[in-house]
């Protein structure tokens, strides 16, 4: 449980307690609809204490910092990415309440074939028992928005869009991650026909997330106040950008070593190849500043220079396959049911 001022969650027995927000009455709106469609992985909504916190259920599992080991093979890449699929369908037919607030949103409801995104779904905010997720937690960050919010910020961590040396150091890779592949076995597993544009849809949401919080802190919100204090928005702004119109989404995706100059890199597009499904090859290595190994990644990255792409303009409907294998339908229909404890929400 987390002990910062600013939010103190507190487990006590099978329940978690948390602070009191302006937009909670809304989100227990969308777990109490979550738990009438069914859906497995949400926290349940079971009142207020005396204190006033709410009280949600609490489910046994790995969750936080043990996520990032979960998703490093395929097989928990997968399941991430159709947990995702699962809760935006769930979310389809959601209305909210009268009134309803959201964090980081205007009040309201989904427009446009809009779903209810969770907002910060990465793999810290999934709990895991053994190779299979059982729930999502940290429903602050929901509101309504297309699927590709959720999709293209969760594609930031498990592509992942971070340099060799952090995925080995930090993120639980055994040697370095194939960024493309893992891109699309992500893109397939949610149920989308291609990845054209992906990178595009990256490197603006990483760009949204920086304004972001840098109003949230401008606006006195912890925990953003105290990050920006501390330098997080310098660190958000190199990793988008290693010198103007250059995105270090590029970099990870290329596994061009942090210790290298960026003028390593050139900055003209390679020619398209039409047999590729991601698109379109970006970058030119000088051949005698890299090792041969460390090109695994560099052909057909899907970025298009300055104009974006036509996925990254759309909110990604037009690209999803018909929900036939959804992992919470199997998991229902096995009979299997996880216990009905819950995250903190």
């Amino acid at each position: 449980m987390q002990e910062h001022p600013h939010r103190r969650i507190v487990r006590i027995g099978d329940t978690v307690r948390r602070p009191v927000q302006p937009w909670t009455a809304t989100v227990h709106s969308l777990l109490q609809h979550l738990e009438a469609v069914g859906f497995p992985y949400a926290p349940r909504v079971l009142g207020f204490d005396e204190q006033g916190r709410e009280v949600l259920s609490f489910v046994e599992g790995e969750s936080g910092p043990a996520g990032w080991a979960k998703v490093v093979d395929d097989r928990g890449l997968s399941a991430f990415a159709q947990l995702l699929r699962d809760y935006h369908d769930a979310t389809s037919d959601f209305s909210p309440p009268a009134g309803a607030a959201w964090a980081v949103a205007p009040g309201g409801g989904p427009i446009d074939g809009e779903v209810i995104c969770h907002g910060d779904f990465g793999p810290w905010n999934v709990v895991w028992q053994g190779h299979r997720p059982v729930g999502i937690i940290d429903w602050d960050f929901a509101r309504p928005a297309a699927r590709l919010h959720d999709v293209s910020y969760a594609l930031e961590y498990v592509s992942p869009f971070r340099d060799d040396a952090e995925c080995l150091r930090w993120l639980r890779f055994p040697e370095p991650p194939e960024r493309r592949r893992r891109l699309e076995l992500f893109c397939a597993a949610y149920g989308l026909s291609s990845a054209t544009g992906m990178v595009d849809a990256v490197i603006a949401r990483q760009q949204e997330n920086i304004e972001l919080v840098r109003r949230l802190a401008g606006e006195g919100h912890e925990p953003q106040a105290t990050w920006v204090a501390d330098g997080l928005l310098q660190e958000l702004d190199a990793r988008v950008a290693l010198e103007p119109g250059e995105p270090l989404a590029v970099r990870a995706l290329t596994h061009v070593q942090p210790t290298r100059p960026t003028n390593d890199i050139s900055p003209d597009p390679l020619p398209a190849d039409d047999d590729d499904p991601v698109g379109q090859q970006l970058l030119r290595r000088h051949p005698t500043a890299y090792e041969p190994a460390a090109s695994a990644d560099l052909r057909d990255v899907d970025h298009k220079r300055g104009g974006g792409s036509s996925f990254a303009r759309t909110d990604c409907r037009d690209l999803l396959t018909p929900p036939t294998n959804s992992h919470a339908r199997r998991l229902r229909s096995s009979g299997t049911t996880s216990k009905r404890t819950s995250t903190p929400g």
